[in-house]
């Protein structure tokens, strides 16, 4: 949701806090971790709204980072799962959305228009 592994690590951090203090908040009528996930969720939305509805030229976006290489070995068999495959479309998605944010919104001079 962030574009960011430092600015994921810093929400994961912000989302257990606020976990910990609201835990007496925590009614039981739904798992444990859909009331996690929903304070995750609403930890990055506040994350991205703090960053301002600015449009963001390409070299502005110092936040946009991809996952660290070192990290790619911890990950599962995307295949042996189908949620892991679903997590995987989408974040290409995402990406793929971002890139798209980036392009201008009319063609530059010289371009052919056909």
């Amino acid at each position: 949701m962030l574009g960011s592994y430092a600015d994921a690590e810093e929400a994961v951090q912000e989302a257990m806090l606020r976990a910990w203090r609201g835990l007496h908040g925590y009614r039981g009528t739904a798992p444990l971790r859909h009331w996690l996930y929903r304070i995750a969720t609403t930890t990055c939305l506040k994350m991205i709204n703090k960053r301002g509805r600015d449009p963001v030229v390409t070299a502005g976006v110092a936040w946009l980072q991809p996952y660290p290489d070192a990290l790619l070995d911890q990950l599962t068999d995307p295949d042996a799962d189908p949620a892991a495959i679903v997590d995987r479309r989408e974040s290409v998605a995402l990406a793929f959305i971002a890139a798209l944010q980036l392009l201008p919104g009319t063609p530059t001079r010289g371009a052919d228009p056909a």
